[in-house]
């Protein structure tokens, strides 16, 4: 069974690409061995952890889930005050 992936370069211009189910599962696998989080639930606090071959590469990623989860949470917020 594939799964179709849709992909965007910088120029916008979409690629497919097919990928096998057992490919995604260890894409899947290795994603949680490189990122992990934790919440603290006596005070609230979330702590991210990446990993990746470079700490620039660490920081784009930490900063690319960050925001993404704070858009989550602003949605949130913005869906409970109307």
């Amino acid at each position: 069974m594939a799964t179709t992936i849709l992909i965007y370069s910088t120029a916008l211009v979409a690629c497919f690409i097919l990928i096998h189910h057992s490919s995604m599962v260890r894409l899947w696998r290795y994603y949680q061995n490189m990122v992990a989080d934790t919440l603290d639930s006596t005070n609230g606090i979330s702590e991210l952890k990446v990993r990746a071959f470079t700490a620039h590469d660490a920081q784009k990623i930490n900063d690319f889930l960050l925001a993404k989860s704070q858009d989550i949470v602003n949605q949130l917020y913005e869906r409970d005050s109307l």
